[in-house]
């Protein structure tokens, strides 16, 4: 939990600064699908997307 804190922490500073983005902090530290994957479930509720579908087979 402390991790995923500090992930999001880091995310948000790296908005915070012009011209970065907290999706390339997030790839550059390896948890980028895993943020991707968690949005996903949120977005459907626990239902897989069209859109996990057709970029997962």
């Amino acid at each position: 939990m402390l991790e995923e804190i500090f992930q999001g922490f880091c995310m948000a500073m790296a908005d915070s600064v012009p011209g970065v983005s907290g999706g390339s902090i997030a790839f550059l530290m390896g948890f980028y699908n895993e943020f991707i994957t968690s949005l996903i479930f949120y977005r459907g509720r626990g239902r897989k997307s069209r859109w996990h579908d057709n970029c997962h087979g």
